[in-house]
């Protein structure tokens, strides 16, 4: 993310996932989440869920690895699959009909956590 590194850059980039997901736009949740498990397998030799994991899980370990940067690749990881795991359960909770108080009170729990690394 251009111009934010560290837990600064993990804060812009949650402040960003809210505001999307209150969004009208964002309102209905993830389009890859949602798909996911209905295509699973449907095309032969690729798993598009599976590459969006990892995208999204590669773009929040580069902020997470400016954030620790002499922490080791073990709590990078660790760090990052939590975050990762978060946002995909909260796609999941958006798409149930989740209202901006209540996704701004798990993003507050996750900004929280950033906080205490």
């Amino acid at each position: 993310m251009p111009g934010f590194s560290g837990i600064e850059g993990v804060h812009t980039f949650l402040n960003l996932f809210e505001a999307d997901a209150v969004s009208e736009r964002g309102r209905d949740g993830c389009l890859m989440v949602m798909a996911s498990n209905e295509l699973r397998g449907t095309l032969p030799g690729y798993d598009f869920s599976a590459d969006y994991r990892r995208q999204m899980g590669g773009q929040i370990e580069t902020l997470v690895a400016q954030a620790l940067p002499d922490d080791g690749s073990a709590l990078i990881q660790a760090r990052s699959d939590l975050l990762t795991t978060s946002l995909l359960g909260l796609q999941v909770i958006m798409r149930s009909g989740a209202g901006a108080e209540e996704i701004h009170r798990y993003l507050h729990a996750v900004h929280l956590a950033a906080d205490s690394w």
